[in-house]
């Protein structure tokens, strides 16, 4: 869909989302939510009271797949690069401390996440929003998140959540 333009451009989501969370959440009483990175979200929105930033558990999780492979998380399905190795072959502390995708994100994240996450103000709370999914369309663990580039590319990346100016 993104080759041939017929996705939501990123100023469009934008847009959704906000209305969705100012507009539409006063009218309903369920709570919704959009897949905005949080970077576009009010920072009370992040930390008040009905708060949800959370930080990605990469740091201290390792997935075991349905068929007893161990990966980075369930992504392992679809990416094999973040497969680890076998329940029943390698044990778990060989493969937490050797595998090397997690010895770089130990080792890297968030300090060395690249272009437009590199700059922001969440990094640290955020780590890239999905290391997973950042790897799935870059293939780099440190790669910055895909909306997030492409929304500092049309000008609609929040300046209120760079920690620095780009340099670019």
């Amino acid at each position: 869909m993104e080759q041939d333009r017929t996705t939501v451009s990123v100023p469009e989501q934008i847009e959704i989302s906000r209305w969705v969370q100012d507009t539409l959440q006063k009218e309903v009483k369920i709570p919704l939510f959009t897949n905005l990175p949080f970077s576009f979200r009010s920072l009370s929105s992040l930390f008040g009271p009905q708060g949800n930033c959370r930080r990605c558990g990469i740091f201290t999780i390792l997935g075991v797949l349905h068929d007893g492979t161990y990966a980075l998380c369930g992504i392992g399905t679809s990416v094999p690069d973040l497969c680890f190795g076998h329940a029943s072959k390698n044990n778990v502390k060989e493969i937490w401390e050797n595998a090397e995708a997690l010895n770089q994100i130990g080792e890297h994240l968030p300090r060395d996440l690249k272009n437009i996450c590199s700059k922001c103000l969440l990094k640290n709370i955020r780590l890239g929003s999905c290391v997973a999914n950042n790897y799935y369309v870059e293939k780099d663990l440190l790669a910055g998140h895909k909306f997030c580039e492409d929304a500092y590319k049309a000008g609609a990346f929040p300046m209120s959540r760079y920690a620095e100016p780009l340099k670019v």
